[in-house]
């Protein structure tokens, strides 16, 4: 490892858990300096040691269809398709073509 004047190395008490946002970003590598920009440093590192080496991709959608159908079901008499729309990242039309749907099944 090079260590020049510009380069300060912040050693890490893996053991301990941290939770503060890395003060030193720029200590990583790739997407791991995107990642400490909001991440604790204990995070990036159990992430590194479980998906080191492998490619990543992140679906667009976090939730599930189950998930999502489930939600919509137990919110929609309660709450707004709008509402409903923002907190599962679906268009306010499709929420209200589901809710249609499954108030047709019963």
């Amino acid at each position: 490892m090079v260590n020049n004047a510009k380069t300060k190395i912040y050693p890490i008490e893996w053991h301990q858990e941290n939770t503060e946002v890395s003060k030193q970003p720029e200590q990583y590598c790739g997407v791991y300096r995107e990642m400490a920009e909001f991440l604790p440093d204990a995070t990036i590192r159990k992430i590194w040691e479980h998906m080191g080496g492998l490619d990543v991709s992140f679906p667009k959608s976090l939730y599930s269809r189950d998930y999502i159908y489930s939600y919509i079901r137990k919110n929609m008499d309660t709450k707004k398709p709008g509402e409903i729309a923002k907190t599962v990242n679906l268009s306010e039309r499709r929420v209200r073509q589901l809710i249609q749907e499954f108030r047709k099944e019963g």
